[in-house]
């Protein structure tokens, strides 16, 4: 069999994954609504209105303003013309002439500005619709596709100019810089909601090139999964023989296998509340003790650290005590785990 073609493909989804950038929460990840269409363009209006609280003024709008201008499409709307703070009015979800509903609808006695917000979702809107709409509001209105992918296509024919948000928020960063007081809390969550949106871009773009790469080279990851499964089925037969040779050693019947995606472990299940654990995986053997009770694992620790045992690993539940190379013949494996076994019984028993 040619490994090397499988090693190359190993290295290139290895590149990929380093590719992956770590992921900074933000007060909507932690919401559970960080990519809703609805709660991004609530938070848009919020931010639209210069009288609101959040104290930024027109900054929002005239960024978006300033984008529009500089695609150097013919709209006859300066934001001078535009602002009034008087009498503006931010809308959502309002009802076009047909029925359907734009985003968001900002309007005053001078103009109106139209934007229909997209993140995820294909541009299946009628937009015919929607200008007719806002032009019988303002014969001088903008409207605005504000997409997170370039939908140019999309707004082909229509009345409608395509800004993408990686567009937007690079103008909305370069005016926010000359804000004074970045202590104002609604000027911080502005800027998580802009690295929300620029977290969920990547993602985006991250998960195109990993399907592509799937794509690409589907047959053989195909070939690679085969070779995995005959991996993992020769480690189910290890564990097998070692949990039959435990049975016949030990004369019970607690003995208990726990697979994993690319691990199996045998272990003894005893009545202790512990399991004296040894789990294969293709980097070899790991022995140790698991307990799943804080007051157990306590316990536990205590014991091996009065003991001649020392702890190479310790991740709160497992704690390991012996690693071995895979072709660890399963006799040596056996007689460590009931060494081990047997130690914490004899331990458990005395402290009774």
């Amino acid at each position: 069999m040619e490994f090397k073609k499988f090693e190359n493909l190993l290295k290139e989804a290895s590149n990929i994954v380093e590719k992956i950038p770590i992921k900074e929460k933000t007060f909507m990840d932690i919401s559970g609504y960080p990519y809703y269409e609805n709660v991004c363009s609530n938070i848009l209006a919020f931010y639209f209105k210069p009288k609101e609280e959040h104290k930024l003024k027109e900054i929002a709008l005239e960024s978006l303003i300033k984008v529009v201008n500089n695609k150097n499409i013919s709209t006859n709307i300066e934001f001078d013309d535009f602002y009034s703070i008087d009498n503006e009015d931010v809308k959502r979800e309002y009802i076009t002439s047909k029925g359907n509903r734009i985003d968001l609808v900002i309007q005053n006695d001078n103009i109106v500005i139209g934007i229909e917000n997209k993140l995820e979702a294909e541009v299946y809107n009628d937009l015919t619709d929607y200008a007719n709409t806002l032009n019988k509001l303002n014969v001088k209105s903008i409207k605005i596709l504000l997409s997170l992918h370039n939908n140019i296509g999309a707004v082909e024919n229509t009345e409608f100019i395509n800004v993408t948000y990686q567009e937007y928020f690079a103008q909305l960063k370069k005016d926010l810089n000359k804000i004074q007081d970045k202590n104002n809390k609604w000027y911080i969550f502005l800027e998580e909601f802009i690295k929300n949106l620029e977290n969920f871009e990547g993602e985006l773009k991250m998960e195109e090139e990993i399907i592509r790469w799937l794509r690409e080279n589907r047959k053989e990851i195909e070939e690679l999964d085969k070779i995995r499964e005959i991996a993992y089925k020769s480690m189910e037969k290890t564990q097998e023989e070692l949990k039959t040779l435990l049975e016949e050693r030990l004369k019970v019947n607690y003995i208990k296998i726990w697979k994993g995606n690319n691990n199996i472990s045998c272990y003894i299940d005893s009545p202790y509340k512990y399991h004296a654990d040894a789990k294969l995986s293709p980097d070899g053997w790991k022995i140790g003790i698991f307990t799943w009770t804080t007051t157990n694992s306590n316990r536990i620790k205590q014991i091996i650290l009065n003991s001649n045992y020392n702890i190479i690993e310790d991740d709160g539940k497992h704690r390991w005590l012996y690693t071995f190379d895979y072709n660890t013949p399963v006799e040596e494996i056996l007689n460590k785990i009931i060494e081990i076994n047997n130690y914490m019984e004899k331990t458990f028993e005395m402290e009774i």
